[in-house]
């Protein structure tokens, strides 16, 4: 299947976007298109595109990522997260197209005293969890040849994210309450593009390699306010911007969407299988900090 295209949807992500570079510059024919130019939730088109382009392998990247707002829109994140995947499962066996589809730590209920496995049980606190769980088990029961990989705390420069909103709300209040009771891996989009490469040139060449669920996240578990602490710290060495992480209990700042204490996967499976090893995420935290601070400075 070598020589057809990859297809991305949810280019304009964090994910997809590096994704989509990452695929090109290896020189591979990649066909990406952002949620305005297909909307995975329309079948009908979905169906099209496939058809006209009949790739080897289809990238699900697109999400609905808003956990919070979730809470309130449970029919949209159920379409975009749940009835999407699957739809897009069916047109992958269509097209005899491999699907590579990406999931999230909040499958899982947090109470494990130790890290997430493939084969732990899910149970989302959440309607986004909910909501990727559904998706998963669409996918799963529609595709034999597809690969889902769950991953956590994503982070790129000049994207949307914890790290970006630590920086932005460091600058305009200078404290910042941060909860210590929640902990997870940090994984830059950079890392999760490359995986994914490997990931697709498997899939391409071996119909018959191991298929299932993985996961993939970056080196180092840390609560949330270590991994705040860690950001301005490197704002701090990058910019001399001064500012202040107060550690707080989660029912100090309630959220509409419940989260999971424990976020941490194991990423065991992924290295025995494929030789993927979870990478530290302190030196790209580092380039994202930097790229912001240039970023505000250019928006002066």
């Amino acid at each position: 299947m070598i020589g057809r295209s990859i297809l991305i949807c949810g280019a304009s992500g964090q994910v997809g976007q590096t994704l989509t570079e990452r695929l090109r510059q290896t020189g591979r024919d990649v066909v990406a298109f952002d949620r305005r130019a297909l909307d995975i939730a329309d079948s009908a088109r979905v169906n099209q595109v496939l058809s006209t382009s009949r790739p080897s392998v289809v990238v699900n990247a697109a999400a609905y990522t808003a956990v919070d707002q979730a809470e309130s829109e449970p029919e949209v994140a159920h379409a975009v997260n749940a009835e999407a995947p699957r739809q897009l499962a069916l047109a992958c066996v269509n097209v005899d197209a491999a699907l590579l589809s990406y999931s999230t730590e909040y499958v899982f209920d947090g109470t494990k005293a130790a890290p997430y496995t493939e084969s732990d049980p899910v149970a989302p606190l959440n309607v986004y969890g909910r909501s990727k769980v559904l998706g998963e088990d669409g996918i799963r029961a529609s595709l034999e040849r597809h690969v889902i990989l769950r991953t956590s705390w994503v982070f790129a420069p000049g994207r949307s994210n914890f790290v970006t909103t630590i920086l932005r709300l460091g600058l305009e209040r200078g404290t910042l309450r941060v909860t210590d009771e929640e902990f997870g891996c940090p994984t830059p989009a950079g890392d999760i593009a490359e995986v994914s490469v490997a990931l697709i040139e498997a899939m391409e060449k071996n119909r018959d390699m191991p298929w299932g669920t993985y996961h993939f996240c970056g080196a180092g578990p840390v609560s949330r306010y270590d991994f705040a602490v860690a950001i301005v710290r490197e704002a701090a060495a990058t910019t001399g911007l001064t500012i202040d992480v107060v550690p707080i209990k989660s029912v100090e700042y309630p959220t509409p969407a419940k989260r999971p204490l424990n976020a941490v996967l194991d990423c065991g499976k992924i290295a025995r299988v494929f030789g993927r090893t979870q990478p530290d995420w302190r030196d790209p935290l580092a380039q994202t900090v930097r790229e912001f601070h240039c970023n505000r400075m250019v928006g002066r």
